[in-house]
């Protein structure tokens, strides 16, 4: 049997392959080496103590053989020769417990080596790029065997496809034909058939308050304008001036549809024509002075004299 070069048992060089089954191979080893080790080391123990015990009973035979001897047997020479011989079966037999011992200090050794190595490969970062990669291996299958199922989705669809064409056809044209049929009139009724909630409208509603409100504004502004200083007094002037017409008052119809702007713009626009008429036959009617007027000029004028004078003598005592 030749010699092996110790380059080609080496473990790098023999664990490789798809899947990564080396380091699966490499882990249970590693894994069981222990236990090995445990197994073997009590065999060499068990070993050691019968070899033990075989000794110590080749050197008691061997006792017995010398007081033989000693004793002046006829079978001396056997006796002798014996002993020669339980000699040297005890003194290999020693030496062989000698070996075993040394043999299980290696054992227990070597132990101790697997469980410190195996424990320094559960650390964290070994345990991660472990599960690391049994958890890519995984994701890998079952995206393998997701692509393959899609596959047979595709193919399967394909070959409906290219089955039915005459349908696909008679589809297509459906739709075209709807397409260009399509008129929006008809959507739209259609909406409005479905969805509609009736053609007549509710009665306007009325807004009590908000009509007299307006109302009574609408009043105020002809005797507004009938009372301004700009125009002449009843008293005083000639020319008769009518009332104006009353103002009409806005329905809560004229309210929603916007009508009493209109109708409050014609009533300003009446009452301001009206007072401009009546402004003007005052200024044609010749105005006759009274003797109330008169006499309250004149009190007036009297009043304005006295305050003048006393407004100078002030102005004296002041100097002084």
């Amino acid at each position: 049997m030749g010699h092996l070069d110790g380059s080609v048992l080496q473990y790098s060089n023999h664990f490789w392959g798809d899947k990564h089954h080396g380091f699966q191979v490499l882990y249970e080893n590693t894994k069981k080496g222990e236990e090995s080790a445990q197994e073997l080391s009590i065999f060499i123990k068990e070993r050691l103590q019968l070899e033990d015990e075989y000794s110590k009973m080749l050197v008691k035979s061997m006792n017995k053989v010398s007081s033989f001897v000693s004793s002046g047997s006829a079978l001396e020479t056997v006796w002798v020769l014996t002993k020669g011989t339980l000699e040297l079966l005890a003194e290999i037999h020693v030496m062989m417990v000698k070996n075993l011992q040394d043999l299980s200090r290696e054992i227990v050794k070597y132990k101790d080596e697997v469980s410190k190595s195996r424990k320094e490969a559960k650390q964290q970062p070994t345990i991660e790029a472990v599960n690391l990669m049994q958890t890519t291996t995984t994701c890998l299958q079952k995206a393998k065997e997701t692509y393959y199922a899609r596959c047979n989705e595709y193919e399967k669809v394909r070959k409906e496809a290219n089955a039915n064409p005459k349908e696909i056809a008679k589809v297509c044209a459906q739709y075209r034909e709807s397409m260009l049929t399509m008129n929006i009139d008809d959507i739209l009724r259609k909406i409005v058939e479905s969805k509609g909630t009736g053609t007549e409208r509710p009665p306007p509603a009325t807004f009590e308050e908000c009509e007299t409100m307006l109302a009574h504004e609408d009043l105020m502004i002809p005797l507004s304008g009938r009372h301004s200083p700009s125009q002449p007094s009843s008293s005083t002037s000639s020319a008769v001036i009518q009332n104006p017409a009353p103002p009409q008052v806005p329905t809560a119809n004229d309210l929603l549809l916007l009508d009493h702007f209109e109708l409050f713009s014609s009533n300003g626009s009446k009452s301001v024509a009206q007072n401009t008429e009546a402004q003007a036959l005052s200024e044609k009617t010749p105005m006759q002075p009274s003797p109330t007027a008169s006499h309250s000029s004149d009190s007036t004028a009297g009043t304005g004299l006295h305050k003048e004078s006393a407004s100078q003598q002030n102005q004296q005592q002041v100097g002084f």
